[in-house]
């Protein structure tokens, strides 16, 4: 992956959050629990917590 492009997904990335709503309430996480981001074009990424 380039430079160029590496900074452009971040700045995406940035942009996506600036424009969510703030999150009254953030569950945590746990033993189990499983989670999976899939970006188009780019891959996806995944975490299970333990």
């Amino acid at each position: 992956m380039n430079q160029e492009l590496i900074n452009q997904l971040g700045e995406d990335l940035y942009q996506a959050m600036l424009s969510r709503e703030p999150v009254e309430q953030l569950e945590p996480v746990k033993a189990g629990d499983f989670m999976r981001v899939d970006i188009g074009g780019i891959g996806s990424a995944s975490v299970r917590f333990v």
